[in-house]
């Protein structure tokens, strides 16, 4: 499992901390390693339900396109 995983946890926190958004799931359980991400102030967690699930398609597909473009270029 890839939470075990020293060199997954650190590729997830380097991902974190860039300007790059990241879309992800996360374990609704209780970890330690996890709780630490869905405590951070630039996580925001959305719960998929069956009654939200085709609505979120294009509600995160304009979140990551509000980001702006010039955050992404090297």
């Amino acid at each position: 499992m890839e939470i075990r995983s020293a060199i997954f946890r650190e590729a997830v926190n380097e991902a974190l901390e860039s300007e790059v958004p990241v879309l992800a799931t996360i374990f609704a359980r209780p970890l330690p390693f996890t709780d630490a991400i869905k405590s951070r102030p630039d996580v925001t967690l959305i719960e998929v339900r069956p009654n939200n699930r085709k609505r979120l398609v294009s509600e995160l597909a304009d979140r990551i396109q509000a980001f702006p473009k010039h955050r992404f270029q090297g």
